[in-house]
């Protein structure tokens, strides 16, 4: 074997798909809601919250989020 000298660490690989769901998700209080047009996309930011949720990520150890129809769209709304 080789050993090498003075080789950078690479940056830690992150499961987290860090994007404008997950910025929404992580900056809503308790009582903010997210309006959606479209129900998939609604669903979508409800299944990203669901899944870090029960992934047990740190962050969303004590948030709930709940999506409703609401006027012409669909709402997700954090609840706790």
């Amino acid at each position: 074997m080789k050993i090498d000298k003075n080789i950078p660490i690479p940056k830690a690989w992150s499961r987290t798909k860090l994007d404008g769901i997950h910025d929404a998700l992580c900056d809503m209080e308790k009582g903010d809601s997210v309006f959606f047009d479209i129900y998939k996309e609604a669903v979508r930011m409800r299944a990203r919250a669901s899944n870090y949720i029960n992934g047990n990520y740190r962050d969303f150890a004590n948030k709930d989020f709940k999506i409703r129809k609401y006027k012409d769209g669909w709402r997700v709304w954090r609840t706790r």
